[in-house]
């Protein structure tokens, strides 16, 4: 499972989307936790490898259905892999679809482990990217400041490190407002 990005490229667009795309999809139903945390990372590595349609019609979907309810053994690889696919679908996420992975993002946030919110730290810029700024101040500086006050140094550390980013994405008064005083409380 973790090499079909490669033979998906070797085969090109039109053979993958026939014969690879239907295991892959499949795979993410998979029994084996493993399996799924594998398909979870080729899904994102493949995404801007598909045609526009493919992306919205088949992978987008899929993935919005699949993650509506994450076992908790695959919190590390989706809080792992959504960042990317964030970004990668930025153009065609539907607002709905924008919610859906918010919402996503904000329960791994809050029930996940000190890696998971680790790699949701790392991520929080796609996130931002996606969502917009004027979603920022209600539905996103809650989980950026829980981040800036985390009981893990290395959660406080990496968003540390994102700021710049964040006040780039939402603007200056924004910035001014928000991450300006969670900077400080950084210091």
């Amino acid at each position: 499972c973790a090499q079909l990005h490669l033979l998906a490229r070797c085969v090109g667009a039109e053979t993958s989307r026939e014969s690879i795309l239907p295991e892959l999809l499949e795979l993410l139903s998979d029994e084996d936790i493993r399996v799924k945390a594998s398909a979870i990372a080729e899904v994102v590595e493949l995404f801007d490898f598909f045609d526009m349609d493919t992306r919205k019609t088949q992978l987008l979907p899929v993935f919005v259905g699949f993650t509506s309810n994450l076992p908790a053994e695959l919190r590390e690889p989706v809080s792992q892999a959504l960042g990317q696919l964030l970004y990668k679908a930025r153009n065609i996420l539907l607002d709905e679809q924008i919610t859906v992975f918010v919402e996503l993002y904000k329960d791994l946030c809050r029930r996940g482990t000190a890696l998971v919110r680790k790699n949701c730290a790392f991520n929080f810029p796609a996130l931002v990217s996606v969502a917009g700024p004027r979603r920022y101040p209600t539905h996103l500086n809650p989980l950026h400041e829980a981040f800036s006050v985390d009981i893990d140094p290395d959660v406080r550390h990496t968003v540390a490190c994102s700021l710049h980013d964040i006040a780039l994405l939402i603007g200056q008064d924004r910035s001014n407002e928000f991450v300006k005083p969670m900077f400080i409380r950084l210091l």
